[in-house]
């Protein structure tokens, strides 16, 4: 029988796959059609969504139009998936990817991946094929349907808390421990289900989350809600300590992180997020498709970038493209907090490589004012698409003199190389002058991620004299017996040990403590960059060049927020992250610790307006004007220390 032959799309549409009723001995049998997509009426379908798997020993595949039966060849996988969902009885209408586009034809590829966000979101439904039933693989659907009406979860942070129906409510203890148990043998089962391929692959994110309340995971014959299987993994990456058993509590630890980040993916989100949190840690056959394979969830506003998949493209082209592209749009260089340094690779230091996945594992939640002038850049005019010198403004802050890292350890081993850290009057001593030391380290360590950083206050998030309570017990050693005192500390090393994963514990020559990529060595600068939210860390080419690459974010405390180009906060008042329903996201605001008020304004930088009108340099109406749309030479006029530096 002779190979089907794609025809040319005669309009602007997609391709459905019509697939026969049989019985699973019986041959695979499927019609295509070309169909035109509209969102007032959506054509009938679902759409399947399941890993290509081994291009080896492919099946054929009857393909029946009027012109006579050809064949198409897939891949075992995907033989096994349209087997387990096909009808016995009556046809059913299916979008999938390797038949219905031309997988050989580029240009007919880059124009399909722009259609999938609307193939997903209009579909019918989203099923996920995982594979056959295998492992106890009914077990832990079981499992999971027995945990998921007990549970609901927030819509922007996925924390976890009891269902008015589960008899719980959510206080500390239900917040440190949980509410749900399961039996070791469910435990292992639900390893087994989510370390299957199919969670793996990046291309699943999105067409598992735009088909949000529509989707539904398959597995053999048994099928599960997506939502209820979201709200459980949720459940199990807050609760893992106490659900699993050590024997396997590493290998868990990691897997459900994965999971989590599918999970907790929605329409919506930043493409800086996507390439923070997503790409980097799931697989894709083709490294372009790190950038392409998201693009249907990223938010409006940064699809307004315009980034249109071009698989004609090399892949440092195309990463390249993205990152200037973003920097244009935006007028800002935060993408750089997405760079981590990477020897031997061939493109500059400043382009995230979206190839790679971050070894930082946890961003840093530092938000500053989004009207804040240190956020403002206006690339110059001369940056081209093959620059390969990127022109900075920039302030250094300090110099990292010593770090200390501590790799892949254990957690007895790391609580051991966690109270090195600590200096032996920790409780005495003050920091810079500003408040005490022990304070500073506890921040630190945690990326200030306490509950008196956010507003309004968690029950989530650990209260700074928790934290302290904990430093203090490791250097005592009162800990080992005391299980209250331990129960304090295995709480805060929950909530620092994942933030050392990619990053040192760093000193500066000027006395700061901070954490620092995993790269950073000494002599490496930390500066404040104009359009940059987060410090980052430079590396020098030499003493008498002003070309530098950059290292990666990094937390230096009582400098997170600007202070070194602003200078310090007006007595009483103190940063704190809430989210902003205005800016759809976390953002710093400036809280009065007299009245418990809180603003959106940076105080800092009304002050500095107040000024230039007082010394006449501007009229008011001017420094309106300025405020809106302050630019980075207006702040460079106003700030000393600022100099001009090249990235490669």
């Amino acid at each position: 029988m002779a190979a089907y032959q794609y025809s040319p799309f005669k309009q602007d549409g997609i391709r459905l796959t019509t697939l026969r009723p049989g019985a699973p001995h019986e041959t695979l049998c499927i019609e295509l059609r070309e169909v035109e997509i509209s969102h007032t009426k959506p054509p009938d379908y679902e759409a399947l969504s399941y890993v290509w798997g081994s291009t080896e020993d492919q099946v054929p595949v009857r393909v029946c139009s009027p012109a006579g039966e050809s064949t198409l060849m897939v891949t075992q996988n995907l033989a096994t998936a349209l087997r387990h969902v096909r009808f016995k009885d009556r046809p059913r209408v299916l979008w999938v990817d390797a038949l219905c586009i031309d997988q050989k034809n580029m240009a007919e590829r880059s124009r399909q991946v722009l259609k999938m966000g609307d193939i997903y979101r209009m579909s019918k439904r989203v099923v996920a094929w995982l594979g056959p039933e295998s492992e106890d693989s009914s077990l832990a659907l079981d499992t999971i349907a027995r945990f998921a009406p007990s549970i609901e979860i927030g819509q922007y942070d996925r924390r976890p808390q009891p269902s008015a129906t589960s008899g719980f409510k959510l206080d500390i203890d239900t917040a440190r421990i949980g509410w749900l148990t399961a039996s070791p043998a469910e435990m292992r089962s639900i390893f087994r289900l989510i370390s299957r391929e199919w969670f793996e692959r990046l291309w699943v994110c999105q067409e598992i989350a735009l088909g949000e309340s529509r989707s539904f995971l398959l597995c053999g014959q048994r099928e599960i809600l997506w939502v209820d299987f979201r709200a459980v993994m949720c459940y199990m990456h807050a609760f893992q300590d106490f659900l699993v058993e050590d024997l396997y509590a590493h290998s868990f630890s990691k897997r459900i992180s994965l999971v989590f980040k599918l999970v907790s993916l929605q329409p919506g989100v930043s493409l800086m997020h996507l390439r923070e949190d997503i790409v980097g840690v799931f697989k894709c056959d083709d490294p372009k498709d790190r950038v392409y394979a998201l693009l249907s969830l990223v938010h409006p506003l940064d699809q307004a970038i315009g980034i249109i998949p071009d698989y004609s493209l090399t892949q440092s082209q195309v990463y390249r493209s993205t990152a200037l592209a973003w920097i244009g749009h935006y007028k800002s260089l935060e993408i750089l907090s997405c760079c981590e340094y990477q020897a031997g690779v061939d493109i500059p230091s400043w382009i995230p490589n979206w190839a790679v996945a971050p070894a930082i594992q946890r961003r840093l939640e530092c938000r500053p004012d989004v009207h804040s002038w240190c956020r403002r850049y206006y690339p110059p005019t001369d940056v081209g698409s093959e620059t390969e010198a990127f022109p900075i403004s920039c302030k250094f802050l300090t110099t990292v003199e010593r770090t200390a890292s501590p790799g892949t350890l254990g957690r007895d081993d790391f609580l051991d190389w966690l109270r090195t850290l600590l200096p032996k009057h920790i409780r005495e001593d003050s920091y810079l002058g500003i408040h005490s030391l022990l304070e500073a380290y506890c921040r630190t360590l945690c990326r200030d991620e306490i509950r008196e950083s956010f507003f309004p206050p968690s029950v989530w998030d650990m209260p700074q004299k928790e934290g302290e309570k904990a430093l203090t017990a490791l250097l005592s050693d009162d800990y080992k017996h005391d299980d209250a005192l331990w129960d304090y500390v295995l709480f805060f090393l929950s909530r620092i040990e994942i933030g050392f994963k990619g990053r040192c514990f760093f000193w500066s020559t000027d006395g700061h403590i901070g954490l620092a990529p995993e790269a950073a060595r000494p002599g490496d600068r930390v500066c404040n960059i104009l359009g940059c939210y987060v410090p980052i860390v430079l590396r020098p080419r030499s003493e008498s060049d002003d070309r530098l690459s950059v290292v990666g974010q990094c937390y230096i405390h009582g400098l997170m927020h600007n202070e070194g180009l602003l200078g310090d906060f007006p007595e009483h008042i103190r940063p704190v992250i809430g989210y902003d329903t205005a800016f759809q996201g976390l953002r710093t605001q400036y809280q009065n610790t007299k009245n418990s008020e809180v603003r959106k304004e940076d105080p800092r930088v009304l002050k500095l307006l107040d000024d230039m009108v007082d010394k006449g340099l501007y009229t008011r109406q001017d420094v309106e004007q300025i405020h809106q749309w302050g630019t980075s030479k207006l702040l460079e006029y106003c700030c000393a220390g600022i100099q001009h530096c090249k990235l490669v």
